[in-house]
């Protein structure tokens, strides 16, 4: 962790896909030694006195040499994230839950001025100024991608307020569009695709969202669903749902989670299959599903938008965890992941499921084919005046 900041960002990336492990967050000698080195590394940074704008010291960062990432903090907060939230003795963890909620309360107020950018700056990588404050503003936008992870995850487990994922993504989702729009090549093409693109968030942290937020309305409504199990029961998911109302009613959001899905499914990280076949459930039964529904969410039925819409997104989804699984020789795995889902197939050491029978993959199959048929012909009799099939 002292070595240079490609390095560095590698070993927080593989630290924060270590944390998802559920063993990992159980084996207390490995989160005490972690607590304290993150600890040690993030009062580096950090600025609790509120004299200063920001909560980090994105100065540090930054080489003022050569304008070049130093430290990814960015990276180092996503994963920092996910261990404040883990259970170690008070002295190590009670430090680091304090000055998070601070660094989220301050980053939710912050304006692009307080890390001495604004809208008009350079952001092109043709010059010092401009790799300066493009990597500056990469930064920022990390850091409240962060932020907005470890915010999630407490309001999910009732010590946090969801109306603060709602500012920080606010802010995020504003900052990254400046970035994205100033930030071209010499011939004037943006470089960067979308916000999704500057999410650092794994995903088994969306996923751990996304099934509250694009609901399962067979498991919400019905207490005997196969989900529903001692560890994970109805009232325990019931009561989620409820807690993602806000972020549900806010439809930019709730694509910024299925952007990044899909690029996490999509990446050639190659995610672990039991992450692939939960993402297919989730986006089959909280929005395809509801295609040819009499009633639809309304976060489905959005009006107004730019882009791809929820629905595009989830198909899309479905889609890559196809492709990818089908690769894996475990597509009919898919099949009943959608249609019959049991606890197992998501299980985390479920990376080698064990093969399903002919007879009950073949149901499986043609009851989502059926589906799947069904609500392509919704959406194309929806399809405006003129728009020809493609």
């Amino acid at each position: 962790l002292t070595q240079q900041a490609e390095i560095r960002t590698a070993a927080y990336t593989r630290l924060a896909q270590l944390l998802d492990d559920p063993g990992a967050v159980q084996c207390a000698p490995l989160l005490q030694a972690l607590h304290g080195i993150f600890n040690a590394e993030f009062a580096k940074y950090y600025q609790r006195d509120r004299a200063f704008d920001s909560p980090i010291n994105f100065q540090l960062c930054v080489s003022p040499a050569t304008h070049r990432v130093a430290m990814p903090i960015d990276a180092f907060l996503q994963c920092y994230a996910k261990l404040a939230k883990r259970d170690v003795p008070p002295a190590s963890g009670a430090a680091g839950s304090s000055a998070w909620a601070d660094v989220c309360a301050r980053l939710a107020n912050a304006q692009l001025e307080d890390f001495e950018l604004d809208a008009d700056c350079d952001y092109t990588l043709m010059s010092a100024a401009g790799l300066r404050n493009h990597n500056t503003a990469r930064l920022v936008i990390g850091s409240l991608d962060a932020a907005i992870a470890y915010a999630l995850d407490g309001a999910l487990h009732a010590s946090g307020d969801p109306a603060l994922v709602v500012e920080l993504f606010t802010k995020f989702q504003r900052f990254a569009d400046v970035l994205c729009t100033r930030s071209v090549d010499e011939r004037g093409r943006r470089t960067i695709a979308g916000a999704s693109e500057l999410s650092q968030m794994t995903l088994p942290t969306v996923l751990r969202v996304l099934q509250f937020v694009t609901p399962d309305a067979r498991r919400a409504d019905a207490s005997a669903h196969a989900l529903n199990t001692d560890a994970t029961p109805h009232t325990w998911f019931v009561e989620r749902v409820g807690r993602a109302g806000m972020w549900r009613a806010n439809p930019a959001l709730t694509r910024h989670l299925l952007d990044v899905a899909l690029a996490r499914v999509s990446s050639a990280a190659e995610p672990p299959t039991h992450a692939v076949l939960h993402l297919a459930y989730v986006v089959y039964s909280g929005a395809l599903a509801h295609c040819t529904a009499a009633e639809q969410p309304a976060w489905l039925v959005e009006r107004g938008t730019k882009g791809r819409s929820a629905l595009l997104i989830a198909a899309e989804i479905l889609a890559a965890c196809s492709t990818m699984l089908s690769g894996r020789g475990l597509l009919d795995h898919v099949f009943v992941a959608v249609v019959r889902p049991q606890p197992q197939l998501f299980a985390f050491d479920a990376d080698a499921p064990h093969a399903q029978p002919v007879a009950v993959v073949a149901q499986c199959a043609e009851q989502l084919m059926g589906a799947l048929r069904t609500a392509v012909d919704a959406l194309l009799a929806l399809r405006p005046a003129m728009v020809r099939e493609t």
